[in-house]
């Protein structure tokens, strides 16, 4: 996260560009026009970033996406690993078992299940 600091005091207070930026850190271009661009977007400026410590910075300007609310009923991997050993059994046999009747199952409608 120094090198996140540095970045931030090099661009906006001694106004230097993200090529002299990138020259002084030791740093691709692109890194630096990256870490100020998410810094930006997190609403982190110098003196923001002076006030946090290093892991309060890092979550605050590299936050984690958050994990999307999924609503499909997970398939049994266990047990399709299990039934595809058996003679005759095919993943679309499979496929078609899990998705009957289960509105909330992985397919490629985006609309509801289409009938044969």
């Amino acid at each position: 996260m120094r090198q996140l600091r540095q970045t931030l005091r090099l661009h906006l207070e001694s106004g230097l560009s993200l090529r002299e930026c990138a020259q002084v850190l030791g740093m691709p271009k692109s890194t630096v026009g990256d870490a100020l661009r998410a810094a930006r977007v997190a609403g982190v400026d110098c003196s923001v970033a002076q006030s946090l410590l290093d892991e309060e910075l890092e979550a605050r300007v590299y936050r984690l996406p958050g994990r999307r609310a999924c609503q499909q009923l997970e398939p049994d991997y266990v047990l399709i690993h299990q039934e595809l050993k058996r003679a005759g059994v095919t993943l679309q046999l499979l496929w078609e078992e899990y998705a009957r009747g289960n509105e909330l199952a992985y397919r490629y409608t985006v609309g509801p299940a289409v009938r044969w």
